[in-house]
């Protein structure tokens, strides 16, 4: 296996990998929890046989300092951090982020659903405004809207 390395590897391809996993954080915006860590596993797994391998102990550390600010906080708040063994310790922040990504998910269907109650009244509003516009006069002039509306009237032609 060391000849492998050493004949296809770069030099300090160990110490690359290392960085990318003290360097790794969550961001919730592009991934989950679960597949963050896959990769993070991943990268340490490949450094298996070599000094620079991390234990399960140094593991757990190096994924409790990536996660987002916001995963930390619901994790102290549920004392997941006290929990040592690295396998149940991923369950349990496995388990945090998915409730709060199902959290995520009905905050914004129910943000959703507010803004469009809202367009719905204005275009309701605007759809009762335009009917209640009356026609021009002889004189070609239009009379003026007489319900509250948040833009003045249109300009008429000769206006």
């Amino acid at each position: 296996m060391s000849e492998l390395r050493n004949e296809w590897l770069l030099v300090n391809w160990e110490e690359d990998l290392q960085k990318q996993i003290y360097n790794a954080h969550l961001v919730t915006s592009k991934e989950s929890f679960f597949d963050w860590m896959a990769e993070v596993r991943r990268l340490n797994a490949t450094l298996c046989g070599t000094d620079s391998h991390l234990d399960n102990v140094e593991l757990q550390r190096c994924l409790e300092s990536g996660l987002d600010d916001d995963l930390k906080s619901r994790a102290q708040l549920k004392c997941a951090n006290d929990v040592k063994d690295l396998s149940k310790w991923v369950q349990w922040i496995r388990d945090i982020d998915s409730c709060r990504r199902s959290e995520h998910k009905h905050f914004l269907n129910d943000m959703e659903d507010h803004v469009g109650c809202i367009l719905k009244k204005v275009n309701l509003g605007q759809h009762h405004t335009q009917q209640a516009t009356p026609a021009a006069s002889s004189s070609g002039t239009a009379k003026r809207n007489t319900l509250s509306s948040k833009y003045p009237p249109c300009l008429t032609d000769t206006e």
